[in-house]
């Protein structure tokens, strides 16, 4: 007998719940609540025109942030760390809030890590529980992490749109650099999750192409959403990627990252801009980037092109490690921090592991 295809490949009504791969503390945490059902369908809506599904985002982000801000805690304590937070100016004049953690009591220069947030750089605020937990975890492990309030592209406004997060993001880290002394930095790591590691990625790609290559001393990025290939058929999807077949519906679905895409670009025009979206880099593109992470999850219909990506900057010549967390979905190690406790921590603990190598 043949082996079956994974996920839906094998079989359409595969859900979270019903893969057997799925890990086993989610299904069991998480099930009850519908975290691992198929979401419903996305209302058919004109992708030529975001302002008609503007309301359809506003109402997803609103859901998405009951859940996020849903009480959540770890078992245990960890070490104490500072806040404070500092607004500079970004190059359209506009305020950019940078918001520190830091090791409390801990002399001495530490790594920087940039957390850029996820939301497909469209939606979710900087200060959301879980991005607050998540830097206060990376601090904890011994590094300065500061999170990043980008421009989203909601409210689908010009001044807001593509490359608006992709500037903010950037013009921080260049602050970040040009602050090094003064803030105790010894390595300065850009990461982010999801469309937070889209603009990690872009912002690498962006000051190789400004010739500022001396800035960043790495870049990790956990499951990156950048190849915005989520309307395209189901024939190129399986030629390509074929994960946006096999896990479609496993906390994302194509057709809601499709809008997603398009409301970050309203034009439809970067569709294979590199800066918009990093899987269309060419390997020309890449080399000479600094050292890099890709994590990416083995039931997230971005799986393979985080795979892709990590395979394309290897053969650019870039140092890349690649890493599959096997029986996680999207982002779970940080949503779901209080039912992944050992995945959240040892993830953080990870990049801070990786910028002390560099």
């Amino acid at each position: 007998m043949p082996p079956t295809l994974p996920g839906r490949l094998g079989d359409s009504n595969l859900s979270p719940k019903t893969d057997p791969r799925t890990h086993a503390r989610i299904v069991e945490i998480l099930g009850p609540f519908g975290a691992c059902d198929l979401p419903p369908p996305v209302p058919k809506m004109d992708i030529n025109d975001p302002k008609s599904y503007a309301e359809w985002m506003v109402q997803s982000e609103a859901g998405l942030k009951l859940v996020y801000n849903s009480p959540k805690s770890l078992s245990v304590e960890l070490p104490p760390v500072e806040s404070s937070s500092v607004t500079i100016k970004g190059r359209k004049g506009n305020d950019i809030a940078l918001h520190i953690q830091r090791p409390k009591g801990v002399s001495g220069p530490l790594p920087a890590v940039t957390y850029i947030h996820g939301g497909g750089m469209v939606i979710n605020e900087a200060m959301l529980d879980p991005h607050v937990d998540w830097a206060k975890a990376i601090a904890a492990s011994g590094a300065i992490s500061i999170i990043v309030d980008f421009r989203n592209a909601l409210p689908l406004d010009p001044s807001t749109s593509f490359p608006a997060g992709l500037h903010d993001s950037v013009d921080a880290i260049l602050y970040l650099h040009s602050q090094r002394k003064e803030l105790g930095i010894s390595k300065l790591i850009a990461q982010g999750e999801s469309g937070g590691a889209n603009l990690t990625i872009a912002a690498a790609l962006s000051l190789k192409q400004e010739g500022k290559t001396d800035v960043l001393d790495g870049f990790y990025a956990l499951v990156p959403y950048i190849s915005g290939a989520y309307g395209k058929s189901d024939e190129w999807k399986l030629k390509h990627l074929p994960s946006l077949v096999e896990c479609d519906g496993y906390m994302l679905a194509n057709d809601g990252m499709a809008y997603m895409a398009r409301a970050y670009e309203p034009t439809g025009t970067a569709e294979e801009n590199p800066l918009a979206w990093p899987w269309w880099a060419t390997e020309e593109d890449l080399k000479g980037l600094p050292p890099a992470v890709i994590n990416v999850a083995e039931l997230d219909p971005l799986r393979d092109e985080g795979l892709d990506f990590s395979r394309k900057l290897r053969r650019a010549g870039v140092n890349v490690e690649a890493n599959i967390k096997v029986g996680l979905m999207h982002g779970t190690e940080i949503l779901a921090r209080d039912v992944l406790e050992t995945e959240h921590l040892a993830a953080a603990r990870d990049i801070v592991r990786f910028a002390n190598a560099l």
